[in-house]
């Protein structure tokens, strides 16, 4: 016997809208005028006690000769606890959570199952330490470089600051501008007792490396607190982000304790005929959810709505909306096509049918055809 199975990953995938919270651990600040914006972030954490391994990896947007990732850290991080990571790493972690469809063969189900993907820890590269001044304070702002290194191909320094009108400017008179919008959101973190790390890039040590893209940034410590500062990448924000987490530990899962977790179904047992759909079926639903806001997460996604049809306990259908996007769902669990009728469409138009591209007429009330044990699945606005 045969058995396909569904399962789903344990990542976290946040996608957040450029007016609430956006998914980025910090923020660009950049030299003159250029303008630089994030669009998705890959964190990997490893937790074990109080220990903690923060891998970074962002994608960025513009012409940055010269650029600065700021992050907020809880304490002045020492020369040996920063690395720069190796990005193959991620992708690893990424290729390896990803969604898949899985076939097990039970002619002995008492064979002892093995673990067959292990992950080596990364191992960081080393830098110099510069010979940079002693800490020292600029006593008109507040602002205080606590440690300056250089690591790989970036220039480093942890700052500390008094208050964020201070380091606003301090970043300025360095030849930065600093995102609108950046001063309340660095002084939350300033009361929180914070520093800020701040990672340049050396464009003399990267082409000195060879290296055409910038490599992760790999941060060690030791503190109780268990956390990731995501607010800064609100000031970045220039549409949706994607917030990419991969938490690892040695007391399994890892949830947010200030957002809800959303479950996703996972080891679900599917019938053999979906094999060959499954690949196809996977990249047309990660397209619709990534382009249509009615399908982004929790209260940052559209309201979802019960439709009313004739097909009873066969035919469960609803919509979810955001804006001009709806979505409309309707699953036939029956053994026999249904033609059934519904009524009190929300958003009557112009749909598309998201598999087959075809554009259909709704009207507040009508009918619909759904196949048996299929579905239908219908888009506004129409492609």
């Amino acid at each position: 016997m045969k058995r396909l199975l569904a399962l789903t990953s344990l990542v976290v995938l946040i996608w957040w809208s450029a007016d609430t919270l956006s998914a980025f651990c910090g923020f660009y600040v950049c030299k003159a005028d250029t303008r630089l914006f994030n669009k998705a972030s890959q964190v990997v954490l490893v937790r074990d006690d109080d220990k903690t391994v923060l891998t970074m990896a962002n994608d960025f947007k513009g012409d940055a000769k010269e650029f600065a990732i700021m992050i907020p850290v809880t304490a002045v991080r020492e020369r040996g606890q920063i690395h720069i990571g190796d990005k193959a790493l991620l992708d690893h972690l990424d290729a390896y959570s990803a969604p898949r469809l899985v076939e097990y063969f039970d002619e002995n189900p008492c064979t002892p199952s093995r673990t067959r993907d292990t992950i080596a820890a990364g191992v960081g590269v080393g830098g110099a330490l510069l010979k940079a001044p002693a800490p020292r304070s600029l006593d008109t702002l507040g602002v205080r470089i606590e440690a300056s290194y250089t690591i790989g191909e970036y220039d480093i320094l942890i700052l500390s600051a008094q208050e964020s009108g201070g380091l606003e400017t301090w970043l300025r008179r360095s030849g930065y501008q600093i995102p609108s919008g950046a001063s309340a959101v660095l002084a939350s973190y300033i009361r929180q007792g914070m520093k800020f790390f701040v990672a340049r890039v050396n464009l003399k040590e990267q082409a000195k490396l060879g290296f055409t893209f910038l490599r992760p940034i790999q941060v060690a410590y030791e503190s109780p607190k268990f956390m990731l500062p995501i607010r800064l990448g609100m000031v970045n924000a220039a549409g949706p982000q994607e917030l990419f987490v991969y938490a690892l530990t040695r007391r399994g899962r890892v949830e947010a304790t200030n957002y809800r977790t959303v479950k996703l179904p996972t080891g679900m047992d599917l019938p053999v005929y979906v094999k060959q759909e499954f690949p196809a079926f996977y990249r047309a639903m990660f397209d619709l959810k990534h382009g249509n806001a009615a399908l982004w997460n929790g209260a940052y996604g559209g309201d979802q709505r019960k439709l009313t049809t004739s097909g009873g306990d066969r035919v469960y259908a609803y919509t979810r909306s955001r804006g001009d996007n709806t979505v409309l769902v309707a699953v036939n669990f029956g053994d026999a096509p249904s033609h059934v009728s519904y009524r009190d469409l929300a958003h009557p138009g112009a749909y598309t049918d998201w598999f087959d591209k075809r554009t259909y007429t709704l009207d507040a009330a009508g009918v619909l055809d759904i196949p048996a044990h299929g579905y239908r699945l219908l888009v506004t606005p129409a492609h």
